[in-house]
């Protein structure tokens, strides 16, 4: 099964192709807000053609990020705190406290065993 993250934000909209528990693509797109969707398959069709799949072949694809809902077609649309949890648990078991700082916002993460427990955001 070919499983694939688009994260969405503010400055750009990042593609992940996992399959077969290898990265198989990875593609960085600058944002354009207004096109956010349009970006977001251009990315997805990008990460396919690197991995060499075609276009039509099955996948579960996971939206996140602040744009996350113009992501049409995704499975699964999960906050980002969420994502992040479980990401860094699969790589740090042992971690419990993440700071993710984006563009348009920061994030304090307290998590164990890859589930959220607190979040707390500045927008500063």
């Amino acid at each position: 099964m070919i499983f694939v993250g688009i994260d969405s934000g503010l400055d750009s909209t990042k593609v992940v192709l996992i399959y077969d528990n290898n990265v198989g693509a990875e593609i960085v797109l600058k944002n354009d807000i207004d096109t956010t969707g349009k970006i977001a398959r251009q990315g997805l069709e990008m990460a396919m053609d690197q991995a060499g799949f075609s276009n039509n072949t099955s996948r579960y694809v996971i939206a996140t990020g602040s744009f996350r809902s113009h992501i049409t077609g995704a499975n699964r649309s999960i906050p980002d705190s969420i994502c992040i949890a479980r990401g860094i648990y699969s790589i740090f078991p042992l971690t419990h406290t993440i700071l993710d700082l984006g563009t348009e916002k920061s994030t304090g993460i307290k998590c164990s065993k890859g589930k959220v427990e607190e979040t707390v955001m500045s927008d500063r």
